[in-house]
């Protein structure tokens, strides 16, 4: 597949640094003596062993005035963390450290990485209403071998959504001291990065190979084709990580609703991609949230289906292509919303990198679209599969450009849990689901009558 030269003439245009290469962690073709044989990955101790030391490399310092969220953004950022901890450790002139550790495994291998006294700081800010997408990062205290106390955030394995938790971390501590990286250490575990699948046990979900595969609002889903579509659930599969709805659609195709349990934040998701691509599935579609470029007024209104598909790192293409095999789109045309960007972080989404996203002429912007697309796109070039890729996406919010600081946004990512969001998301999830996913799964006439009468 070729990627679209409209695509490459609006980057030739707005003069975009590329990358030759993808800046992913995956899993090698041929074993070597570091990596873990089969039978040790699932021992903590074997995926944290080997350790790699992060720099913050291009993510940048933003201040409202630089990002797109404006004022907003201090309000999210002290959503996502423990603030009063961070701040009696910067009182007390404690270590923070950032590793990309599975929260349920840190008590596990902390001795191993010189952490005692390990305590756990209960940071759940939000009661758990969630059947999947519920596991966050945990924060801790505890204490290194020479005695010094630290504040430890462990993060699911990913180099997108350690370097987002860190970005978010350092945005704190520079709203109090102009010291931010010198206090903040961010730790990577290649080996638990590259074996993510096989350590959460995705096999598990006995996913069948020549199916569809759904990802993303799955609960919503699952409850749309119980009571409105009226289709008879064959078998469930559930374990730590994952829960996987099964059923076969009246064509004999075999379709699977997999909800993951964890973030599957940025690179998560590319890793979560290419096993499933691996496993034989033929079509993988994801149902999500995303935030709107073109129009204020898309929030909770438009409908997105992209595509183009662009991974950013900050200002630098990681890659572009276009052409992917996408039988939603062959069949809905008209919810073609052409190019879409996915970036590493929320903490980068600043009017450096607006302005870039406006040229390449994208209409939406989020954390893994384009990665998944991407995926599959190297997945079909190396096997000859066809395997197709679909996204339906609402905005959450508006990613304001320069000349917007001060445009007023009711609805962004630091209230998307008020009453008046959730009725919102509601209302474009049922549209997703009624006028469009139903029909495309050979469910039209039910789903028809159940919208009309809605």
């Amino acid at each position: 597949m070729k990627r679209d030269s409209t695509l490459r003439r609006a980057m030739k245009v707005a003069d975009v640094p590329t990358s030759p290469h993808r800046r992913r962690v995956t899993v090698p073709a041929r074993r070597n003596d570091s990596w873990p044989s089969r039978d040790s990955w699932n021992d903590p101790a074997t995926l944290y062993k080997v350790s790699h030391r992060e720099s913050w490399g291009t993510l940048p310092v933003c201040r409202p005035l630089d990002h797109t969220m404006f004022h907003a953004l201090d309000e999210y950022v002290a959503q996502k963390l423990p603030t009063e901890a961070l701040y009696e450790a910067l009182l007390q002139g404690h270590r923070i450290e950032v590793h990309g550790i599975h929260p349920a495994h840190l008590p596990t291998v902390a001795p191993n990485l010189g952490l005692h006294e390990l305590r756990s700081l209960n940071t759940e800010k939000h009661p758990r209403s969630k059947v999947y997408n519920f596991i966050r990062p945990g924060f801790f205290t505890a204490r290194r071998s020479h005695g010094e106390e630290v504040l430890v955030a462990a993060v699911v394995p990913g180099r997108d959504y350690v370097r987002h938790y860190a970005g978010l971390v350092r945005h704190f501590v520079h709203m109090h001291t102009s010291s931010a990286e010198e206090r903040i250490e961010i730790h990577r575990y290649p080996v638990a990065d590259g074996t993510l699948p096989r350590w959460s046990r995705l096999d598990e979900m006995r996913i069948p190979a020549g199916g569809t595969v759904i990802v993303g609002y799955v609960d919503e889903v699952a409850r749309t084709l119980r009571q409105a579509c009226g289709l008879e659930l064959l078998e469930s599969h559930q374990n730590d990580s994952y829960g996987a709805l099964h059923y076969r659609l009246a064509n004999g195709r075999p379709l699977t609703l997999l909800g993951v349990k964890f973030s599957f934040w940025g690179s998560i998701s590319a890793a979560l991609t290419r096993a499933l691509c691996q496993q034989g599935v033929d079509e993988l579609i994801y149902i999500g949230k995303l935030g709107a470029l073109d129009r204020p007024e898309d929030v909770y209104s438009r409908i997105f289906s992209p595509s183009q598909f662009v991974v950013l790192d900050h200002r630098e293409v990681v890659e572009a292509v276009s052409g992917i095999p996408n039988r939603l789109l062959d069949r809905f045309p008209e919810l073609d919303t052409h190019c879409h960007i996915s970036v590493p972080t929320v903490i980068e989404e600043d009017y450096v990198q607006r302005k870039l996203v406006t040229d390449l002429g994208a209409l939406s912007i989020d954390n893994e679209i384009s990665q998944m697309a991407a995926t599959v796109h190297q997945h079909n070039a190396l096997t000859g599969q066809r395997t197709s890729f679909s996204a339906l996406h609402f905005a959450t919010d508006y990613v304001r450009s320069s000349r917007e600081r001060s445009l007023s946004c009711p609805l962004d990512l630091s209230n998307n849990r008020t009453r008046v969001a959730r009725s919102k998301k509601e209302a474009v999830l049922r549209r997703i689901l009624h006028q469009y996913l139903c029909p495309y799964l050979g469910l039209e006439a039910v789903a028809q009558a159940s919208h009309r009468s809605a």
